[in-house]
């Protein structure tokens, strides 16, 4: 229970030396009288909600409403290198959900559960996540075209993301074609250079890899990555979309709003909601559409709640079925990832904790918007890698995070158990690490083949939903995860590393795995099930799909199947999850499906 002490802590310490770094503007919200009537209803303001309301708020003729059950941003939101604690448990800016008991997965954390990070606050998960911005490869969006959802192959959305973007990077002139200046969203390259950046790009120059713009049609290869980051502070989609646009009379946002239920009324059209706000029951209407994008948790639970789901499973919960729709809240796909992987450095400089704290950071921060503070926490780089497992040669199929920290750099005090390591773990295993400096390579697999289902506890909007991803239940991804240990090994003894930083890799096994053999099969496939856990991607519980397919949800239009008036418009109407991180391709579909909306309503951009 220790950590459930040092977390407000560590969070009082942050928001205040936040606080003299930056100068927060709150977002401008509204009361709104019971029983409102808008033209759109917009449940969530965060990758996608806002990119919604946003686009939608440009018909001067269209009143928009944005739902938000969380309230203004704090401080340590804002400065980049804090991201790693403003994610973190026990926050009131997060829904602090907790993953299912896993069966395959998660033996060396608590009750087999873990924690998952979703963003309870205005810009949702976008306002507490890494910042990272890769759209995706071409393969991803021409596998959805393919599978019967027109108009969402890479040709058709690539304007999307030009139109998006407001591009600062340093690939601005050798990657012209694939950037554009005039979008509302600021990209900007990393705007600081580790220690340890020449020995990264180094390392992957050796092992034969191409430097490359993760944004470009290149996705193998390594690089920092393009963050979301406006002078060096980070920019949630609401900072982009929202905020610069709420002096617009037709465009409100209220806060503290957590919808509990779309109302359907007998003709099975969707005409409003009812959220809860101070502790009552309110309601507001919708003349055309109720749009969801509360994310790939909470919209499918917002659907179950409403009586749009599998019918057994609202009975069971005493929720009448209104429409019985079998694929609501399953395919759930999430980047299973593994993080712990360490090697300690005798030569140059320490760890990540270490810089951030010292005065030339805070210094070089509030005067210039540069040094470590400017980038997410020891983040160096990412090496994006095709190790076989999808036959084209151009797909990454693992992504590795090149990070300045190691898991038990704060001695185990806050990192190690937000991830849900048990005490055993962090004792035996993460505090034998603390205060070394070294170097983490964090791994993800970015197609995973296991699947699994966001259902609901009890009829109880208050009650948080089941969150099972099943982990690890499909042994493709073990395998994958094998093969990406096996490589990370030859890059962890590159002589860029061994040499250049006296690199060392930390070989204590891990509880659970101690009778097996170091560095055999065997002792890592018992690591990966013992330590891997979520990438915190959730996406595909909405999937979009043609009418043949019996588990769509959403048409490719992203209209509910058997509702009239009600839209999923975020990362679960993905059908296949992106190989990246996934805030970039989620305000493409914002993009995207204002588009269609404002096609369906005769309003053209």
């Amino acid at each position: 229970m220790l950590q459930h002490l040092i977390n407000p802590l560590v969070l009082g310490a942050l928001t205040a030396l936040a606080s003299s770094l930056i100068t927060m503007t709150a977002y401008r919200t509204v009361t709104l009288e019971q029983d409102q009537v808008v033209d759109f209803i917009v449940v969530g303001s965060g990758s996608a909600g806002s990119v919604v309301a946003s686009r939608l708020s440009e018909n001067p003729n269209w009143e928009v409403l944005v739902l938000e059950a969380g309230g203004q941003p704090p401080p340590e939101s804002k400065v980049p290198a804090f991201a790693a604690y403003a994610i973190g448990a026990d926050s009131e800016y997060n829904y602090n959900y907790i993953i299912a008991p896993q069966r395959h997965a998660l033996l060396n954390f608590r009750n087999q559960e873990s924690f998952f990070p979703r963003g309870k606050v205005i810009g949702g998960t976008s306002a507490i996540n890494y910042m990272i911005f890769i759209r995706g490869n071409r393969k991803d969006f021409d596998t959805w075209a393919e599978m019967g959802n027109t108009g969402w192959d890479y040709d058709s959305i690539m304007p999307l993301y030009m139109k998006m973007e407001n591009y600062k990077g340093k690939h601005a002139k050798k990657y012209a074609k694939y950037h554009s200046q005039t979008g509302p969203l600021s990209v900007e390259s990393m705007r600081w250079d580790s220690p340890f950046t020449k020995y990264f790009k180094a390392a992957g120059k050796e092992l034969g890899l191409e430097e490359v713009d993760f944004n470009s049609e290149k996705h193998v290869g390594y690089n920092a990555p393009d963050l979301t980051t406006n002078n060096g502070e980070r920019q949630s989609a609401s900072d982009a979309y929202l905020k610069p646009n709420l002096h617009r009379s037709n465009l409100r946002l209220q806060a503290g709003s957590l919808v509990t239920k779309v109302i359907i009324d007998r003709n099975l059209r969707a005409i409003g909601v009812e959220y809860i706000r101070d502790g009552k029951m309110r309601r507001a209407f919708a003349r055309k559409e109720v749009i969801l994008s509360a994310g790939a948790i909470d919209s499918p639970k917002l659907l179950l709640l409403s009586g749009i789901g599998p019918k057994q499973q609202l009975r069971t919960h005493g929720i009448h079925p209104i429409v019985d729709l079998k694929g609501v809240g399953q395919n759930l796909q999430d980047h299973v990832a593994l993080p712990g992987l360490t090697w300690f450095i005798t030569k140059n400089s320490g760890n990540a904790v270490q810089l951030i704290l010292t005065p030339e950071a805070r210094r070089a921060y509030r005067t210039k918007r540069n040094g470590p503070l400017s980038v997410p926490m020891g983040f160096v780089g990412i090496y994006m890698v095709n190790l076989g497992v999808d036959p084209d040669p151009s797909v990454q199929d693992v992504q590795y995070r090149f990070l300045s920290v190691t898991l038990g750099a704060d001695f185990g005090l806050v990192v190690a158990p937000n991830y849900g390591y048990t005490d055993e773990l962090i004792r035996d295993y993460v505090k034998k690490q603390g205060g070394r400096r070294g170097f983490m390579i964090f791994m993800g697999v970015m197609r995973p083949a296991s699947r699994g289902s966001v259902t609901l506890r009890s009829k109880n909007p208050l009650d948080p939903p089941v969150i099972d991803p099943n982990f690890l239940s499909n042994s493709a991804d073990v395998d994958s995860l094998l093969k990406s240990i096996r490589y990370v090994m030859v890059l962890g003894n590159t002589t860029a590393l061994r040499e250049g930083l006296g690199a060392k890799f930390f070989d204590q096994k891990v509880l659970g795995c101690k009778h097996l053999a170091h560095d055999s099969d065997d002792y890592w496939r018992c690591y990966i099930r013992h330590m891997a856990g979520s990438g915190a991607h959730p996406s595909s519980t909405c999937k979009m799909a043609p009418s043949s397919d019996p588990d769509g949800v959403v048409s490719p239009r992203l209209k509910v199947r058997g509702v009239a008036g009600l839209r999923v418009i975020d990362a679960s109407i993905m059908p296949l999850i992106t190989g990246t991180n996934l805030a970039a391709p989620t305000m493409m579909i914002g993009e995207k499906g204002a588009s269609l909306i404002k096609e369906d309503w005769s309003y053209g951009d």
